[in-house]
């Protein structure tokens, strides 16, 4: 045949030849693929497939045998089509000037991808124009994650504030413990949701600049997983002792520890708690025990039970045990005595220049609006200068405390974060929790 393209058929015996439905594939030879001339491309009682699936005559070369219903399939074509230049070139001549309605290609994959991206740009459009919108946040209850078990400071802190801050945002705040590995899993659970604004972390100082610095791989990056919106409050952290222990002051515990091991529990190895009874530790020529436990709930009530001697926490759930006599206080960490235990020596006064704070802050995943960060802000400053609130923190010995912006949060993150990383560096902390 004339024809670059053509079918050649096959020999076969007389008897098959005359099989009503004999099929055969088109033949592939090389880069050449069979396609049906546009010249052949006629309506006939002997009806044939061409490549397109249309029912078309197909040609026959001089001496082929005649075979009825002789229906071909178009060969399995895939991308980028290996053909020489003049073949694509005429193939596009035909297909462009509709020279060829047999000739058939499937569709550029470009053009399916630019399609495929289309869709889903205006998916993505309508799903932010949808219940999400930051214009209709919050259109459901929003989830305060606190990564420590009930009990403890932050969990009493956070619920100290999160009714507050439903009224404040018109929908309900859920407090939702998720604890284990000083405050890491309840934080990589926060920085793993939807950055949507309806899961958000109630962040201590400990599971955001130092437990995740002590452990060889972090599952989360504090600096760049989490949105920073604001602060809610500071507060030092507190040395306790069981009263049958007999001492008042850093001072008289370290002297004591030259006779005994000391146990003193905290919320979690790696935890900033961890770090203030390292330094004990140092100081006490390793006489100093230390037993983290899950959340600083069950350190407390080991305390108080009297299964360690003492415990490094934060200051909200030991006023209490302080009015109840169950628990003596000892030293605080702040730079100076606290106004609501002024008969209670700092750690600094034993230890020169020992100085260690703890905060409270709300955080959202990374990627959250703008504008939804903007409004929980905006919600948090509100709730923060009521004097209810603020009375209710001081109470549990909170100083409450905003910034300006998230911006100015961020940057009080980075700069503690900086610090403490420098300390667990240098006193080699590890931590595989």
């Amino acid at each position: 045949m004339a024809s670059a393209l053509s079918v050649v058929p096959r020999r076969r015996s007389d008897a098959r030849l005359r099989r009503v439905q004999s099929i055969e594939r088109p033949t592939v030879r090389g880069n050449d693929i069979n396609v049906c001339p546009a010249d052949t491309c006629i309506e006939s009682p002997e009806k044939r497939n061409c490549a397109d699936g249309m029912v078309r005559e197909w040609p026959r070369e001089r001496g082929a045998s005649t075979r009825t219903a002789f229906k071909p399939r178009a060969p399995a074509l895939a991308w980028p089509l290996r053909m020489d230049a003049p073949l694509t070139a005429l193939c596009k001549k035909q297909r462009d000037n509709r020279m060829n309605p047999c000739l058939s290609f499937p569709r550029d994959p470009a053009s399916v991808l630019r399609r495929r991206a289309l869709f889903a740009a205006v998916a993505s459009a309508l799903c932010w124009a949808g219940p999400g919108h930051a214009e209709d946040y919050p259109s459901k209850p929003i989830r305060l994650v606190v990564a420590y078990s009930p009990g403890g400071g932050v969990d009493y802190t956070a619920r100290a504030i999160a009714p507050r801050l439903g009224e404040a945002l018109n929908t309900t705040v859920i407090v939702d413990n998720k604890a284990g590995a000083s405050g890491t899993i309840g934080s990589d659970f926060v920085a793993r949701s939807a950055p949507d604004g309806y899961t958000l972390l109630f962040a201590p100082a400990s599971s955001m600049t130092a437990s995740p610095q002590a452990m060889p791989k972090a599952p989360y990056n504090v600096l760049t997983d989490f949105v920073p919106i604001n602060l809610v409050g500071e507060t030092p952290l507190l040395l306790a002792v069981r009263p049958a222990l007999g001492v008042n002051n850093v001072k008289d515990l370290l002297k004591l520890s030259q006779t005994k091991k000391i146990t003193l529990a905290s919320a979690g190895a790696g935890g900033l708690t961890h770090l203030v009874i390292e330094s004990l530790n140092l100081a006490s020529k390793n006489n100093i025990i230390h037993v983290p436990y899950k959340g600083g709930g069950p350190a407390l009530a080991d305390a108080v039970a009297g299964h360690v001697d003492g415990l490094v926490a934060d200051f909200p759930p030991l006023v209490p045990m302080f009015k109840e006599k169950r628990l003596v206080p000892v030293a605080v960490t702040s730079p100076k005595r606290a106004e609501f235990l002024p008969d209670v020596p700092t750690v600094g006064e034993d230890i020169p220049g020992f100085v260690a704070m703890s905060w409270y802050g709300v955080m959202a995943p990374a990627k959250t609006p703008r504008a939804v960060i903007d409004k929980v802000n905006a919600a948090i400053v509100q709730i923060m200068a009521r004097e209810d609130v603020r009375a209710q923190l001081k109470a549990t010995s909170v100083s409450p405390n905003t910034l300006a912006s998230p911006e100015a949060f961020q940057k009080f993150v980075a700069d503690d974060y900086a610090r403490w990383g420098k300390l667990i560096r240098e006193t080699h902390i590890v931590t595989t929790e």
